[in-house]
């Protein structure tokens, strides 16, 4: 009997550690696929198609290869009023670099000239994208406006806040100039 017993027990202990085993590996392989999924999910704005006040058809991922700075506003925004010419001060100050700036529009209820209208009121100088929608503003997990987003050369978020200060405009040149390599 206690020949039986200690077996039972080797037994026992084998399954245990065989299960265990089991649901570490299957942890594993569902980490790694969430992992997998979120990689290309937070890609994904790369490839939206979202069109300017221009008409012109613009896709984040034609930017290859330069910084990009994304600034999310609306009309009814009034700190992104006061984000506007912080943002294009950076903008003429970083001129000489590799670096393209453009306003990213979620106003989903005006009309074209409503929305050029307001941003020439807000001081704004850069071309913006019209995203009613909020297709590439929600891909990029924007939760509050005004919103500043930089993609480097290929396309990686590297840098999100939200709200602009004219204290910030010194970190954003510095923070352009060092990555536009």
């Amino acid at each position: 009997m206690k020949n039986f017993l200690v077996k039972f027990v080797k037994l026992k202990v084998s399954l245990e550690k065989i299960f265990f085993i089991i649901i570490y590996i299957l942890l594993s392989i569902f980490t790694c696929f969430l992992i997998d999924c979120k990689a290309r999910q937070t890609k994904k704005y790369l490839n939206i198609e979202i069109y300017d006040w221009h008409g012109k058809k613009h896709k984040l991922k034609d930017y290859n290869g330069k910084l990009v700075v994304l600034e999310f506003w609306a009309s009814w925004c009034e700190p992104c009023k006061k984000a506007a010419p912080i943002v294009d001060k950076v903008r003429l100050h970083t001129q000489k670099q590799n670096v393209i700036f453009l306003g990213v529009n979620t106003d989903h209820n005006k009309t074209l000239a409503e929305i050029k209208q307001t941003a020439k009121f807000f001081g704004m100088k850069y071309i913006s994208l019209l995203d009613p929608t909020m297709e590439l503003t929600d891909s990029l997990e924007v939760e509050g406006l005004p919103a500043l987003i930089i993609l480097d050369s290929k396309g990686n978020v590297i840098h999100k806040q939200y709200g602009v200060l004219s204290s910030d405009f010194y970190k954003l040149v510095n923070l352009i100039t060092i990555n536009d390599k």
